[in-house]
């Protein structure tokens, strides 16, 4: 949970971020549709190539008439994807993967029937990645590995925690308080071992998503004119690098970085006299900067 003030206030609470996942009823049989847009980062990583992936598939459990719509939140570049569905038995949404070629879905949920959990990453192997929001308790890293779903190993005593992505390499990035009344810091899960990120922040650290070699993008809290604010960073061999924060605007969130080092995110460009801010995505990378 981050701490927030005056202008912070309309700075998402990651948080809450990681319970408010909603989907509307759908038919028996879902039909979803994944593309990787065409967007600059995707685009140029690929070598101008998208590609997208359209399938009709059965979920993993029987609702009757109603069953319940997938929804994707992450991409391999094979196409394997990941999200999640809302179990219709109770209403609570439950971690999946489909893998190309595959008829049905996957239920990753192995927890509890009112518990929450969300597949945040997954990768060419079918490593997929994310966390579980209990009815009570701290949410919890998970990771699904050789077929196998556990809970990531954290400190003891640690409170919340998320695993937001993976690269092909199966090195796992995400962020964890280490107490209750501590600030989240950014981490790497590397052969199940996690690993705190020297990432300086003057609250808290989130690492968001990683490269095939490696580099990890994500953002940090930090303090402009006496009040909290984010910065996204690159983290890389070891060194973390501020990217600044939007031009003419209070703060960055850095999103997404693929195998050039190049990131996107978005940040705030201002707020009003009603708490309601303007935002703006930007691109990043060592050459331009932060446009």
């Amino acid at each position: 949970m981050k701490d927030r003030n005056t202008n912070a206030a309309v700075l998402s609470s990651r948080s809450s971020e990681v319970r408010k996942r909603r989907g509307d009823s759908a038919g028996k049989m879902c039909s979803f549709f994944v593309a990787a847009a065409c967007a600059f980062l995707n685009a140029h990583a690929n070598g101008g190539r998208c590609e997208s992936y359209e399938a009709t598939v059965s979920l993993p459990i029987d609702c009757g008439f109603f069953s319940e719509p997938i929804i994707p939140l992450a991409i391999a570049s094979n196409g394997n994807v990941g999200g999640y569905f809302r179990n219709c038995a109770n209403g609570e949404d439950r971690a999946m993967i489909w893998q190309v070629g595959g008829s049905t879905v996957t239920n990753l949920h192995v927890w509890g029937p009112d518990d929450r959990s969300y597949t945040q990453g997954v990768n060419r192997s079918g490593v997929a990645v994310g966390y579980v929001s209990p009815f009570s308790g701290p949410a919890r890293a998970f990771a699904r590995l050789n077929g196998v779903v556990q809970e990531l190993p954290l400190p003891r005593g640690t409170a919340d925690s998320a695993a937001e992505d993976v690269n092909d390499q199966g090195i796992v990035v995400g962020w964890f308080n280490p107490t209750i009344s501590t600030p989240p810091k950014a981490c790497r899960w590397v052969n199940e071992q996690i690993e705190v990120l020297n990432v300086q922040g003057k609250y808290s650290a989130y690492a968001e998503h990683i490269n095939d070699d490696g580099d990890i993008c994500g953002f940090k809290t930090i303090e402009v004119n006496g009040s909290a604010s984010e910065m996204g960073f690159l983290w890389k061999d070891g060194i973390a690098t501020d990217l600044g924060i939007i031009p003419d605007g209070l703060s960055s969130r850095s999103s997404s970085i693929n195998n050039h080092d190049e990131i996107v995110g978005s940040g705030i460009l201002s707020i009003n006299r009603n708490f309601i801010a303007t935002d703006r995505a930007f691109y990043w990378s060592e050459k331009t900067g932060m446009v």
